[in-house]
């Protein structure tokens, strides 16, 4: 399969012990070729918690390829599997999505290391945000335990800047309008979308898909929509 297009995805690592989630390099597509480079604040952050690079990529520079690296198209669901096409289906794609557009909605982690791949996010200090992504942390709050109806698609939910945290200081909870809370921005993403929240930005939180069915890192997606409308 081909790129589908000039895209971006981001190569997040997860620390076992803080659980937290690093940005550590780029894939992206040009041309129809396929790039990786390893991201230099993300690097230097997770390998203060003991990172070390990857085995296929183990320098800094742009690597370069017609295809999709063999240690990314690993993280492919197997084509050879009965249940392919299902897997396909719960995602939203068919048999003729490429090969990044897989990689970007099934993440492609493995039950070996603590790799996955999330959608690129980059702010816009003149057009604003505007972003799908799931909500980290499910698992350990509330949100197993809701009636399906408080996560119906179209749900508003409320960002609240979490300034305790010991292992992120731009660390964003995620609650429902009545104050129970479900999950966090995730950290690779915090960041940039705190840079928002902080400026009290006109930002709205809304479900996009809510499965309970799917592993708990995707169980609830949400779009984020920023203006520029900020004080």
């Amino acid at each position: 399969m081909d790129s589908g297009g000039d895209k971006e995805l981001w190569l997040v690592w997860q620390n076992s012990k803080t659980r937290l989630r690093h940005n550590i390099g780029r894939l992206w597509t040009e041309n129809g070729k396929y790039f990786f480079q390893y991201d230099q604040q993300g690097l230097s952050s997770a390998k203060k918690y003991g990172y070390q690079l990857h085995p296929s990529f183990p320098g800094i520079e742009v690597y370069k390829s017609n295809k999709l690296f063999p240690a990314f198209a690993l993280r492919l669901p197997n084509t050879d599997r009965p249940d392919y096409k299902n897997i396909l289906s719960k995602y939203g794609l068919s048999n003729i999505s490429s090969d990044f557009d897989i990689l970007a909605k099934t993440g492609g982690k493995l039950a070996t290391d603590n790799y996955e791949f999330v959608e690129a996010l980059h702010k816009c200090d003149n057009l604003g945000l505007d972003h799908e992504f799931y909500i980290a942390g499910w698992r350990y709050w509330v949100g197993p335990n809701l009636p399906p109806e408080k996560l119906m698609p179209g749900t508003i939910l409320k960002i609240t800047p979490e300034l305790e945290n010991k292992y992120d200081r731009f660390a964003l909870q995620v609650e429902t309008n009545d104050g129970a809370k479900i999950g966090y921005i995730p950290a690779f993403y915090s960041k940039i979308i705190y840079h928002y929240i902080a400026q009290e930005c006109n930002c709205e939180l809304k479900v996009t898909d809510f499965n309970p069915q799917r592993e708990s890192s995707k169980v609830l997606l949400v779009r984020l929509i920023c203006d520029m409308k900020c004080k």
